[in-house]
């Protein structure tokens, strides 16, 4: 989503706020759904989705938002659980410094959603790819036009 400052002057210049889109990819080990085993794979993070890879160049085996699912890390043990919708999916590193970048991006990816931090209010315009709603800043109370 965009957020454009309400109108103070004849041009206005749109701005991603509150971080940019989420971006990491790495090998990791996870459980195997039918046997207890750590099977190594490559799992991508973008923006809001985790995808999971045989290797770096195949297709998505599967690919779900994190947004508002329940991510636990512990670093020590280079381990993050994320709860998907038909399953706790366990990720294991291989450092702790791994193991805390990819925790933090998941946490920042899974609270990107836009309702954080604007209230949303009606739409003001619309055209082919997209609807522009009026919305307010819910830290700074700025009105602002949101691009979504």
């Amino acid at each position: 989503f965009f957020c454009f400052p309400r109108r103070t002057a004849t041009t206005m210049v749109a701005t991603l706020k509150h971080s940019g889109p989420v971006q990491m990819k790495g090998f990791a080990s996870k459980k195997g759904r039918r046997f207890p085993v750590k099977i190594k794979r490559f799992f991508k993070l973008s923006g809001t989705d985790l995808s999971c890879h045989e290797t770096e160049s195949s297709d998505a085996k599967w690919k779900y938002s994190v947004l508002d699912r329940d991510v636990d890390g512990v670093v020590d043990k280079s381990r993050i659980t994320v709860s998907l919708p038909d399953r706790k999916l366990e990720l294991f590193f291989e450092n702790k410094v791994v193991t805390k970048e990819w925790l933090d991006a998941l946490n920042r990816a899974r609270s990107l959603k836009l309702e954080n931090y604007y209230t949303v209010g009606k739409i003001i315009g619309s055209g082919a790819y997209s609807k522009v709603r009026i919305g307010s800043s819910k830290e700074t109370g700025e009105l602002v036009a949101i691009k979504i």
